[in-house]
């Protein structure tokens, strides 16, 4: 049996340390920040001085040079700021003792901001991917392929770059790296694509449609929220098929840690999630385990039934009254696209919303559909478990009103 890493104490750490974590670092004095794995920095001395001794383990095996950075990192008060496509990265040294001292405000064009707590290898990292990004391309001999019309480029990249994949348990990125380049233009795509790496006018014209072209998996939404944020804004702009889990990782940990006693922790959504549908949602605890038994049977038979993992949540509401009321919004809605015409015509309505690419092959084998499409045969069969499903989650709902106030949100499928 496999023995578990023990549990180094504070005093422990800050003797391999040899120093104090600075109790002036917390949310009231930097606010609300991430480290770059994103997890949010709390105010507990232990956590923050357990953060400290994992850099001084990765420090010990890491290349990094510190008078590399002397070079390029602000001193003092001083900051640098990286610019591009109305995005800025603002980094700023702080006096703070420790490995995290380095201040980094991501502040996107279209609203968002996300500040950071980078360590000095960290801030490098960004910085000197800024730097590169900024020199001149060596002068090389034009290429056949560019000699080429832009239309006809164009339909060699899109055969090239057609059907692609990428995971995450596959690549490897350093996400402090990316933030460096906020276009998104050096972002890692991977070694398979050759095309991306013949000169930085092909890469530029063919990166688009590389995004569009390939399907991103991803763990959760800790993975995608440093995907989003790393391929930068030609990424953002471009990507149009993701595949994750919705959950967190990062979200289930800390629940763990501030309700250790609770036994529904891993059935409370996201907090990114719950606070930008519900205006801020806290978790539901102490909910019998009758109501999470009868819920987690009801997300089985949907997920069976349709085939869908990613369960999304409809509005927060207070009371099982007016979740049943949204219940029969969505069944409504539900009745609605089922009775759509012919049983091939209900085919193609639902291929449609989420698979474009067999949507334009059965245009083109139209006058055979209905013999190349056995599975439209057995819509209508679908159409009915489906509908089961709704008068499942009813009856559930009904049978838990002694409970009120205390259901979660109701899944509502996916479109």
């Amino acid at each position: 049996m496999a023995k578990r890493k023990p549990t180094l104490s504070l005093l422990e750490m800050e003797g391999a340390l040899g120093y104090k974590v600075d109790s002036f670092i917390g949310i009231g004095n930097i606010g609300h920040r991430f480290y770059s794995d994103l997890t949010p920095i709390v105010d507990g001395i232990y956590d923050r001085t357990d953060m400290e001794y994992r850099s001084l383990r990765e420090a010990e095996s890491s290349q990094y040079r510190e008078e590399d950075a002397i070079a390029i990192l602000p001193a003092g008060d001083e900051w640098k700021t990286i610019s591009g496509d109305g995005d800025s990265i603002i980094v700023r040294r702080s006096n703070f003792a420790g490995f995290y001292k380095f201040l980094v405000d991501i502040q996107y064009g279209f609203g968002l901001d996300m500040p950071f707590l980078f360590t000095e290898a960290e801030a490098y990292g960004a910085v000197a991917v800024a730097q590169l990004c900024l020199r001149p391309e060596p002068t090389r001999s034009r290429t056949t392929l560019l000699n080429l019309p832009r239309e006809l480029r164009e339909k060699i990249y899109g055969f090239a770059l057609h059907a692609g994949t990428w995971r995450t348990d596959e690549r490897e990125y350093k996400f402090c790296r990316a933030i460096g380049d906020p276009s998104g233009l050096y972002f890692p795509f991977g070694d398979d694509c050759t095309l991306l790496r013949v000169n930085r006018q092909m890469r530029q014209e063919a990166l688009p449609m590389a995004y569009r072209h390939t399907t991103f998996h991803l763990a959760n939404i800790d993975d995608l929220t440093r995907l989003l944020i790393a391929v930068g804004r030609v990424g953002r702009e471009n990507i149009e098929s993701l595949d994750f889990s919705w959950e967190s990782q990062i979200d289930i940990e800390l629940n763990w840690r501030k309700f250790p006693d609770s036994e529904n922790n891993h059935l409370i959504l996201p907090a990114l999630h719950v606070s930008a549908t519900s205006g801020g949602v806290d978790p539901i605890l102490g909910v019998p385990s009758e109501i999470r038994s009868m819920w987690q049977e009801a997300i089985v038979r949907y997920t069976q039934i349709t085939g869908n993992q990613h369960v999304i949540t409809a509005r927060h509401t207070a009371s099982v009254g007016g979740i049943l009321a949204e219940i029969g919004h969505v069944e409504k809605l539900f009745i609605h696209q089922r009775y759509d015409g012919s049983k091939r015509a209900r085919f193609r309505s639902l291929v449609s919303q989420s698979l474009v690419p067999i949507q334009a092959l059965s245009e083109v084998c139209d006058p055979y559909t209905s013999n190349g499409f056995q599975i439209a045969n057995s819509v209508s069969g679908h159409s009915d478990e489906l509908a089961e499903f709704f008068q499942d989650v009813d009856s559930y709902l009904n049978g838990i009103q002694m409970w009120e106030n205390q259901a979660p949100s109701v899944p509502e499928p996916k479109r």
